[in-house]
């Protein structure tokens, strides 16, 4: 589950106050989110993962925040020999994210990313961000004392920081957001998300909410409103403004497509 915009923001927008509808908005957000990653042929949530690449030097990858390991293999036997250091490469583009090619440094000790077919692993963050970072300080940290790596809610100071279908990120865990409890303020997540490990933490331990571009944060929010609103009217065309779309799976209007034309990524 991630979703590049949440329930308060959406009931919000539509001026919804029942809770009727809560399950209903979110998973119409959960499917903008993914038609907007289709047509943009990346994602914009951060997956930990290990990613394998053939052993060409320079090397293209997919969008990339951060590298935890690069290893290769030099002779073809599936045994990942090399690890390099941060001195035997350099990542580009230079002063921007997220990062799409990696070139041998000029004093690095290897002479290449691997010789063979998936000659290259990486274990690192992958996904669309404008920074190696992109989450902001909810203000808020866990209450728990100690949260357990097993516990399905996260007591919070103030419930009113986050929102159903949020993606948070407590120390190196990434959580999803399905629901909360503003009275007692408490969490209800589904642990360890997007490669990430379920974990134990302390009490105050800072807790990070996932940000998304804001123009993929509002075309999420425009194609989950308008689906939600043909509901049950029986046809798939209706104007909307000044202009009208076809209701068809998988496709974006044209003014949202104006919006993420920026974010495609061009194939080669």
């Amino acid at each position: 589950m991630n979703l590049y915009e949440d329930l308060v923001a959406i009931k919000d927008s539509l001026g919804i106050t029942a809770t009727t509808n809560d399950n209903r908005l979110l998973a119409l957000l959960e499917a903008a989110s993914r038609i907007i990653d289709n047509y943009c042929d990346r994602h914009f949530y951060v997956e930990s993962a290990t990613r394998y690449f053939d052993g060409i030097t320079p090397l293209p990858i997919d969008d990339l925040l951060s590298i935890t390991t690069l290893t290769t293999d030099e002779d073809g036997d599936a045994t990942f020999e090399n690890t390099f250091a941060t001195t035997d490469y350099i990542l580009y583009p230079l002063n921007e994210y997220p990062k799409t090619k990696i070139e041998l440094s000029i004093d690095s000790d290897y002479g290449g990313f691997g010789s063979s077919k998936k000659g290259c692993s990486i274990a690192g963050l992958w996904g669309y961000g404008e920074s190696a970072t992109p989450y902001t300080d909810s203000g808020d940290d866990v209450a728990d004392n100690p949260l357990s790596s097993s516990a399905t809610s996260v007591t919070v100071t103030d419930a009113d920081n986050f929102s159903p279908g949020q993606t948070i990120l407590i120390e190196s865990e990434q959580c999803y957001i399905s629901a909360y409890n503003t009275t007692s303020n408490i969490l209800t997540v589904t642990r360890g998300v997007n490669g990430t490990t379920a974990a134990s933490h302390v009490v105050n331990t800072d807790i990070y909410i996932y940000d998304y571009p804001a123009d993929v944060e509002q075309v999420c929010l425009s194609l989950a409103e308008k689906i939600f609103a043909t509901r049950g009217k029986g046809f798939k065309s209706e104007r909307l403004g000044d202009y009208s779309y076809t209701k068809e799976e998988g496709k974006i209007p044209e003014p949202e497509k104006a919006l993420l034309r920026q974010y495609r990524r061009l194939k080669v």
